[in-house]
């Protein structure tokens, strides 16, 4: 009910120009007797709600559609961020295999208790200052 006063304020001139028509054809009914005058100022009265709830479905179906493309945004983010967990959680899955692979392969490896250089060489390198 509240949305009633936003229409109020919206559709100020023609909520007052539908009651004062119908107050101006009632008026006019009552005093000159005239059941015609009545029945305009019915019909006037029935326009004028028939129009305020054709506006309300329009503006709610409005409403409704920007959720709805709001949502889909919402969805298309998300489905992009499931693809690049899911691609991430592959990645990763690759990576330890590949890496339990290398260890193997270091494991593999013979110990080498020579040194890399012979002790003249070694000497001169470490005389470097």
């Amino acid at each position: 009910m509240i949305w009633i006063l936003s229409y109020l304020s919206a559709n100020f001139a023609l909520v007052l120009a539908t009651g004062l028509g119908v107050l101006a054809l009632a008026a006019v009914a009552w005093f000159t007797r005239n059941w015609k005058a009545a029945v305009a100022a019915g019909v006037v009265l029935i326009t004028g709600l028939a129009y305020q709830q054709i506006d309300h479905n329009a503006y709610n179906r409005a409403q409704a559609e920007q959720k709805a493309r709001e949502v889909a945004v919402l969805q298309g983010r998300i489905d992009a961020l499931t693809k690049a967990n899911e691609a991430d959680a592959a990645r990763a899955t690759a990576d330890a295999a590949e890496i339990s692979r290398l260890r193997q392969l270091a494991s593999q490896t013979p110990a080498n208790d020579t040194p890399c250089l012979p002790v003249d060489a070694a000497k001169r390198v470490g005389d470097i200052h």
